[in-house]
């Protein structure tokens, strides 16, 4: 069998002491498809098309994992003295020669092929004479998937293997390896063995090595070394040992050495996480140590959800020739145009745009989209005469090619009440091809909400069953409800059937994927997953996908969401909104449609997902909040912020700051404002609240008028999510049907069989 990277485990008299791996990646995100706190974030593959309406970035995105900041005192050289605690090596290595026999083979590297993006029906939802398909989460209907097995694909099945024990052991090396020694001695491998045929269960790994490996990745999560080195020294199939030792070596009070670093590059250089073991190792290296391997450059798995999630626009082509250099320059006038808005300064944004030489090379469509987005900041500042006259002028020469105008003058003319005016623009940003599904849907429902103000009732059905064609946007769900249609969600899941497990335990990577949710790693095990190459290999792609939901690996299944269509049209609900496989520490107290809903648009489930501004895991906590609401300092520290990216933690302390945030006197049970202060923060909501007066009555305008416009994307999503998470469980929607009519969305505890169901008569608080 052909491996990148070949190891002896080598077993002294004493135990062999271990370590795992910490890795993860995250969802790629914008100001228009907002996380909390101006976060942003890493993902592992391919390209991504973020943001919604004219506010589209292309996002290369290579094989990196989520780096936080290298301590200062990891950079010291480490002395020749014994370790703060007790080391492993993943393989005894002598010293590096001067010069290698043979040259290294070269790196491989996969090529993501693309994938054609599913096609929604135009028309999910269905009238009333049709019966709802909506099915509790606990008992989803089962479509099997074709069980034909094709060709296996030949980089991803080993070659046959002797029935030999999955470690190969070694003697022990000699004492009196020395620098003279005339090459390096290979690594043998660690085979991955295949299960027996005669063997019905669907796990890779025994009971016994499930719980030893549960057992060594608590312990070490908890920093207790002795534990975990105990139950090592137990294991019978040692395949996990690459994430074992990188958990360990991650770990904050656990002091790696450099040689430990080398010796798990060259062992494990195509694990996830080698690219944070590579860095490690280059900041640890000392004068005169030999050169660790180089991370393997792996990619796999498409990560287009984005774009089915965003429903993409056209992109405006100009039909001006440029240069290059008249390109770059563009981008920089766009930046500063940009920063300006951020700074709330549209005055000084549109000067530059008028009188910047740089703008003569933009044609008419191109600055007109600029101004849509000048009049934007305008109207959220308080000044619609400004907005609606820089916008109207917009909207009349471009028309469709700036949907964003024909929003912004919708928008101001509404607050002007003049309801005829707003409705034609409403419609022009609606019928946009230019404009994604946000977009569209929002302009439909607005359209069809100025035609009842303009005493035409009768034209608001077209514009509202426009809207209800985008079920998954905020305003298609709301449009859908208006129009008394029942939701048609496919919250089917695919079959895993045993042809499927043949498929996926010959590939080495998805073998440890399978084990280290056997091991309660499924963070890990969405990291080794995402790495396969699916090629045009059908049945590979469908294997993943209903693992992938048998193992409830949400990050993954909204990935292959996109990517593998449900044969019976459309796509597969079940895998775009997935279940957690978490639950709080304590149990729910406030309903899991909600937490869900936080989660998806937070962290889309990624447990060790860490932003830029300090916000740590599934509900991308920070840590002062974390210790506010617990009231426990040490969330502030380094070994506390490593605690939050446990989900049952950051789960209970997230659910606990949820509810302290309904229970303000400024939110008072509204789940739009409780969004906007989870977003921005309770005093943005305040401020927000005492500067638009009027505008607060109208739930829907105060949305669209909040100056943030990642706290409006925020908002919109969170609030779609928690409408499909309900549907997907049972649930009555009462804020849905609130929202609809115009009232304000009060969280009524929809869930039993927790404390807080009753109205929530049961609050956590800080004080708890």
């Amino acid at each position: 069998m052909t491996l990148d990277r070949i190891l002896i485990i080598t077993l002294g008299v004493g135990l062999l002491l271990a370590h795992a791996g910490v890795c993860s990646h995250a969802w790629a995100d914008d100001d228009r498809i907002a996380g909390s706190k101006g976060r942003t974030y890493n993902l592992t593959l391919g390209t991504i098309y973020a943001g919604d309406g004219d506010v589209q970035v292309a996002l290369p995105v290579p094989m990196i994992v989520d780096e936080p900041d290298i301590d200062p005192a990891d950079l010291r050289a480490v002395d020749g003295g014994a370790p703060v605690s007790p080391s492993i090596i993943p393989a005894s290595l002598p010293p590096a020669p001067q010069a290698k026999p043979t040259a290294p083979e070269p790196k491989k590297t996969a090529i993501i092929r693309p994938v054609k993006k599913p096609v929604a029906p135009p028309y999910p939802a269905r009238k009333p004479d049709q019966i709802p398909v909506v099915e509790a989460a606990e008992t989803p209907p089962v479509v099997p998937l074709p069980t034909d097995k094709p060709e296996p694909i030949a980089e991803a099945v080993p070659h046959a293997i002797d029935p030999a024990p999955a470690i190969m052991e070694a003697a022990e090396p000699e004492a009196a390896v020395t620098q003279e020694a005339a090459a390096e001695p290979p690594l043998p491998a660690i085979m991955p063995v295949l299960i027996p045929s005669s063997e019905q269960s669907l796990h890779p790994l025994r009971d016994g090595d499930v719980a030893l490996y549960r057992t060594i990745f608590r312990a070490q999560g908890e920093g207790d070394w002795t534990e975990a080195d105990e139950a090592l020294g137990r294991l019978k199939d040692k395949r996990l040992l690459g994430h074992v030792l990188h958990q360990r070596y991650v770990h904050p009070s656990y002091r790696t050495r450099y040689e430990e670093l080398r010796a798990w590059l060259s062992a494990y250089g195509d694990h996830p996480g080698a690219d944070r073991m590579y860095k490690l190792a280059i900041a640890r290296q000392g004068k005169g140590d030999p050169a660790p391997d180089r991370p393997l450059a792996v990619s796999g798995l498409p990560a287009n959800v984005m774009q089915i999630l965003s429903g993409r626009g056209d992109t405006y082509v100009t039909p001006r020739k440029r240069s290059a250099g008249q390109d770059k320059l563009i981008r920089s006038l766009t930046r500063m145009i940009g920063a300006d808005l951020s700074d709330g300064a549209p005055t000084r944004a549109l000067k530059k745009l008028n009188t910047d030489k740089v703008a003569e090379s933009l044609d008419s469509t191109e600055k007109d989209q600029i101004r849509a987005q000048i009049a934007m900041a305008y109207l959220v500042l308080g000044k619609p005469d400004e907005a609606l006259q820089l916008a109207r002028d917009a909207a009349s020469r471009s028309g469709t090619r700036a949907p964003m105008a024909g929003w912004v003058v919708g928008l101001a003319a509404w607050q002007k009440q003049d309801f005829n005016l707003a409705a034609r623009h409403f419609e022009l940003a609606a019928t946009s091809s230019y404009a994604d599904s946000w977009m569209r849907s929002a302009s439909a429902y607005w359209a069809s909400r100025a035609h009842l103000r303009a005493g035409r009732p009768g034209d608001m059905t077209r514009w509202l069953e426009l809207a209800a064609r985008y079920p998954r946007t905020f305003y298609g769900i709301i449009a859908t409800r208006a129009l008394g249609w029942d939701y048609d969600f496919n919250w089917a899941s695919p079959e895993f059937t045993k042809a499927h497990f043949e498929k996926l335990v010959a590939i080495p990577g998805a073998w440890r994927a399978m084990a280290l949710v056997d091991a309660g790693q499924n963070h890990l095990a969405e990291s080794e997953l995402v790495r396969i190459k699916t090629g045009d290999d059908e049945f590979l792609r469908q294997a993943l996908l209903a693992y992938t939901l048998h193992a409830k690996l949400p990050g993954l299944a909204m990935r292959l969401a996109a990517s593998f269509p449900n044969p019976e049209g459309g796509l597969y609900d079940a895998a775009l909104y997935p279940l957690l496989p978490w639950q709080p520490r304590d149990g729910y107290s406030v309903d899991r449609a909600l937490i869900h809903a936080i989660t998806r648009q937070e962290s889309r489930f990624d447990a060790f997902a860490l932003s830029p501004s300090g916000a740590v895991g599934l509900m991308q906590l920070m840590p002062k909040t974390a210790s506010f609401i617990t009231g426990v300092e040490r969330f502030k520290k380094k070994d506390g912020k490593f605690q939050l990216r446990d989900p049952e933690v950051n789960l209970q302390i997230g659910q606990r700051y949820v509810d302290h945030l309904l229970g303000l006197s400024r939110v008072k049970g509204d789940l739009l404002h409780m969004a906007m202060a989870y977003n921005a923060g309770p005093g943005n909501l305040a401020k927000w609240q005492d500067e638009m007066g009027p505008n607060v009555k109208d739930p829907l305008l105060f949305i669209e008028t909040i100056p943030a416009p990642e706290t409006r994307n925020y908002v919109e999503r969170v609030l779609a999510n928690y409408w499909i998470y309900s549907l997907r469980m049972g649930q009555p929607t009462p804020s849905l049907d609130a929202v609809t009519a115009g009232r304000p969305a009060r969280y009524l505890a929809m869930d039993t069989g927790h404390e807080g169901d009753k109205g929530r008569q049961t609050r956590l608080t800080a004080a708890h």
